[in-house]
């Protein structure tokens, strides 16, 4: 009876996020117009998936590298992870979206719309990315079906769709161009080197990590639906009387986004940047000697975050950490805008990123072991940043 509940775990992980995109699809007019077509790119991306295996397999063998080391530690593993395996899978994954959209193209009969051609191309990559992990991730259920395994393959499937879904967009924004184009190459980039993060943090390290990565991938699906109902925020109503007084609040459409990075009435100042990173900087420190002083009162000890023999005991205080550095981003993005009297949102944002790669640098140099997870929060921090000072203009 056990073995026929693992069994079954182990099915509904491998087809659950599969089977949710296919029943939505049945449900879009827009998708479901194109379900023959989807269901073909996602077998294609199964099948350039088992292709991307065997490539693995075979330089790994060559190299003679072992990527299943549980710490993450060795440098080559994750140079191998970082710039030879998450290019190889992204690629096929592109592969399959523009094998797919050149045969799509080849049926229309009449102009897309935006709002057509835009979805269409992130069901595409949604469902090129979902084949791609429905295949790999038989390969790794047939090596170990523990619990944690199963919530680590559902979590990159997620994760892999939602942040394939970026380039999809912009794939759907130029039809005709196809996957040609800076923009789009800068998305592949992107979603690239965040599935790669996302990889990292999944299949070698801890259950702290796993929080992480559930981080990292709840941004991508909150981007991933925005975009999808970017037209609906940008002209049209939300009146359902189910709908909750935060969702009812009006979104930014994309063009109100790009409007606010814009520069002006001034020129950007090099100290007015480098002096909003210190700024940053600065808060940051202030939050996170709140959080220890507030954990300390609350009987959280931090001891244990040195402690290599217990991540479980660690999990908490690192928590606590993490929330105070985060903390400090809205705080000082919303009094940067203030204090530079700018209109835009841009210095602040340059400011954050600034503050974020000094950041990395000195983890770079006293515990190179946690960029990965720094790395992971990175979205959420700028984010927060940017709605910090977007709050401060609003004002």
């Amino acid at each position: 009876m056990t073995i026929f509940i693992v069994w079954l775990a182990a099915v509904a992980a491998l087809v659950a996020p599969a089977g949710l995109f296919a029943a939505y699809t049945m449900r879009t007019p827009v998708l479901r117009q194109r379900a023959a077509l989807l269901g073909g790119t996602g077998a294609l991306g199964a099948a350039l998936s088992g292709v991307v295996l065997a490539i693995e397999a075979a330089l790994t063998r060559f190299v003679e590298l072992d990527t299943s080391v549980a710490s993450g530690g060795r440098a080559l593993a994750r140079l191998y992870a970082f710039a030879f395996a998450a290019p190889l899978e992204l690629g096929a994954i592109v592969t399959t979206v523009a094998i797919m959209w050149r045969v799509r193209r080849g049926q229309v009969t009449a102009v897309w719309t935006h709002k057509q051609a835009k979805r269409e191309g992130m069901g595409f990559a949604i469902a090129a990315a979902l084949g791609f992990a429905f295949a790999r991730n038989i390969a790794t259920i047939a090596v170990s079906r523990a619990t944690l395994e199963l919530i680590r393959v559902v979590l990159v499937s997620v994760s892999l769709a939602a942040l394939s879904a970026v380039f999809g967009y912009v794939l759907g924004r130029s039809p005709d161009r196809g996957t040609r184009g800076r923009r789009f190459a800068l998305s592949w980039l992107g979603v690239t080197f965040f599935s790669a993060v996302e990889s990292e943090l999944v299949f070698h390290h801890g259950l702290l990590a796993l929080l992480l990565a559930s981080t990292l991938a709840g941004c991508a699906v909150l981007l991933s639906t925005y975009l999808w109902q970017e037209e609906r925020l940008r002209g049209e109503p939300v009146s359902s009387p189910r709908t909750s007084l935060l969702m009812s609040a009006p979104a930014p459409s994309l063009a109100a986004i790009r409007e606010a990075f814009k520069r002006k009435g001034r020129p950007l100042t090099l100290r007015a940047i480098v002096f909003g990173a210190f700024v940053n900087v600065g808060f940051m420190v202030a939050c996170l000697a709140a959080s220890i002083w507030l954990g300390h009162r609350a009987g959280v000890g931090f001891a244990v975050v040195d402690r290599s023999d217990a991540p479980e005991q660690a999990a908490l205080p690192l928590f606590v950490l993490g929330v105070g550095a985060l903390a400090a981003f809205p705080l000082s993005g919303y009094l940067l805008a203030r204090a530079l009297g700018t209109r835009s949102v841009l210095e602040p944002a340059l400011s954050s990123a600034l503050a974020m790669v000094l950041g990395l640098v000195f983890l770079g140099v006293v515990a190179p072991t946690a960029i990965v997870f720094v790395l992971a929060l990175l979205p959420v921090a700028f984010g927060l940043s940017c709605s910090g000072a977007w709050f401060a203009l609003a004002r």
